[in-house]
């Protein structure tokens, strides 16, 4: 294991750095959305702060390998997506492609590799084996949590801070504030990484609860859906080999199952409030869903037409930015059948190196968390995600730190 070297200026330059992204983008937004400030930063804030943090977790990432380039397996897949996407995404500005929105997808993403890298760093950033670290994380963990159950609209069944309710009824139309997705993005790592180190059963379960009806309350569905998956099948995973804590994985769940089956009316009145969840009755009246199914199949049509090169952006000239795969499919469209190679790799080896785990008993706060995170950001991807989904790169970073 190499060990940092000591730059206790750095160190605590990059716990800083942590704080204002993660709580503190939200705090912001949170603080705009009503009307408590003027919207000061373009877009959320999001690109000030990550040219602000980005260079700064980018040196406490070399401090951490002692200013030598020796990387894990993980870490060079990793990497090596992040150079190659890059690399392609300026040789197609050069050649003018897409067409239609050339500089906007260059933008959009190079925006989105910079964040996906953003967060891969942001994980050597943290210090999981420090009480007091963790401590704070909780604390700032629950005080976002406040403000989102604080905060809700039950007319509107929105997060009353999200841009959708904000821009209608609290501030200028125009100003710029966070979308839920954004929201969502920030609390769910913050989320996984309190439910991941604490032991005592009890406090997990609780914690899950409240990250689900945080969830329900920003808007975002598949995060919610994903935080109900993640930590049953962490537990499957990690103790596949145990069979007495397989049958109380199973116990729990028929459990778990019943109390949702008892209580179903209130649940089925907690969606109801979000017009968003609502459709979950009816997928087929789903209008997201629906285009979401047209972009899939026009961007297998587009990947059929050219199998190894794919066809970057070409979704552009028929419904815009937003018009991409949901999915890992995705990383093929943009990148070729080499970009989407380099994300089976990476699933492979983190499957390994879980496997590896899982068989040695090994595990500390790091490996817990970056599993849990990253069993979140593969079936994101495989099932509603773009293949830069960020919490994706804060994972990686987490399993890279496993021997710590």
């Amino acid at each position: 294991m190499i060990k940092s070297v000591s730059f206790p200026l750095l160190t605590n330059l990059t716990y800083l750095m942590f704080w204002l992204y993660f709580p503190g983008l939200f705090l912001y937004n949170f603080l705009v959305s009503t009307g408590s400030i003027g919207a000061i930063l373009p877009g959320g804030g999001a690109g000030f702060i990550t040219a602000l943090t980005l260079p700064v977790f980018f040196m406490q990432y070399l401090n951490s390998k002692r200013f030598t380039l020796v990387f894990s397996r993980l870490e060079i897949i990793f990497l090596s997506v992040i150079i190659f996407s890059l690399l392609a995404s300026g040789i197609y500005l050069s050649l003018g492609i897409p067409k239609q929105l050339t500089l906007e997808m260059f933008s959009r993403s190079t925006g989105n590799l910079l964040v996906l890298l953003l967060y891969f760093l942001a994980a050597f950033s943290l210090n999981m084996n420090s009480n007091i670290f963790m401590n704070v994380i909780v604390i700032s963990f629950l005080a976002l949590s406040a403000l989102i159950v604080f905060n809700v609209n039950w007319e509107y069944g929105l997060l009353s801070i999200s841009a959708g309710y904000a821009n209608q009824y609290n501030v200028d139309e125009n100003a710029s504030i966070a979308t839920y997705q954004f929201y969502a993005r920030l609390y769910a790592p913050l989320a996984i990484l309190v439910i991941s180190v604490m032991s005592s059963f009890i406090k997990k379960f609780l914690l899950i609860i409240l990250s689900i009806i945080c969830m329900v309350f920003i808007g975002a569905r598949t995060e919610m859906i994903l935080m109900i998956l993640v930590f049953p099948l962490y537990y499957f995973i990690m103790n596949f080999a145990k069979a007495s804590k397989i049958l109380a994985m199973t116990s729990l769940f028929i459990i778990s199952s019943g109390f949702i089956i008892l209580f179903s009316d209130i649940f089925l009145d907690l969606f109801s409030f979000n017009n968003r969840f609502s459709t979950l009755y009816d997928l087929s009246s789903d209008g997201s869903l629906n285009e979401r199914e047209n972009a899939l199949q026009f961007s297998i049509d587009e990947i059929q037409e050219s199998l190894f090169f794919g066809n970057y952006g070409s979704y552009t000239s028929y419904g815009g930015l937003g018009y991409y795969p949901h999915n890992i499919l995705s990383a093929w469209h943009n990148y070729g059948i080499l970009g989407f190679t380099q994300y089976l790799i990476l699933f492979c080896m983190f499957l390994f190196k879980t496997l590896k785990i899982s068989l040695s008993r090994r595990c500390n706060n790091y490996s817990r968390a970056g599993i849990a995170m990253l069993i979140f950001s593969f079936i994101a991807l495989f099932v509603a995600k773009e293949c830069t989904y960020p919490i994706l790169g804060f994972g990686v970073g987490l399993l890279s730190r496993s021997n710590e």
